[in-house]
């Protein structure tokens, strides 16, 4: 009687770096609350002065808040304050008017910005009423 055995094929190994981020995010795990960036930490992130890591966080914030409206416009659920930005409209000049709106409203620095963002450009750049 004769058996025959033939090995399971080998399994490729895990890269370091995959069990290190994996490992890292099991350490010190994070809500999804402390990624919320209020009118204040806007500002701080965006003020003269900043580095280079803050003003690229502060410029994707509203880079983001700005994406997430288009979506939404071309989905037709149109948020409840809603802007059209002009196409030739650079990053930077729409962040000049949102920094502009925060530094009015300092009693609202604890708030989440997103809000804020949409009502800075809703402010400047308000959508066309349709009749």
């Amino acid at each position: 009687m004769t058996f025959s055995f033939t090995r399971p094929p080998r399994r490729k190994p895990v890269p370091f770096s995959i069990i290190l981020v994996l490992f890292s995010l099991m350490i010190a795990p994070q809500t999804a609350a402390a990624q919320f960036m209020t009118h204040s930490d806007l500002e701080q992130n965006c003020a003269v002065g900043s580095t280079p890591e803050q003003i690229n966080r502060c410029m994707g914030y509203i880079a983001g808040v700005i994406d997430y409206h288009v979506v939404m416009q071309s989905l037709g659920t149109n948020p409840s304050t809603d802007f059209c930005l002009p196409p030739e409209l650079l990053l930077e000049e729409a962040a000049i008017e949102v920094l502009a709106y925060l530094a009015q409203k300092p009693e609202q620095g604890g708030f989440i910005a997103a809000p804020a963002v949409a009502l800075a450009l809703n402010r400047v750049y308000p959508c066309a009423k349709v009749q």
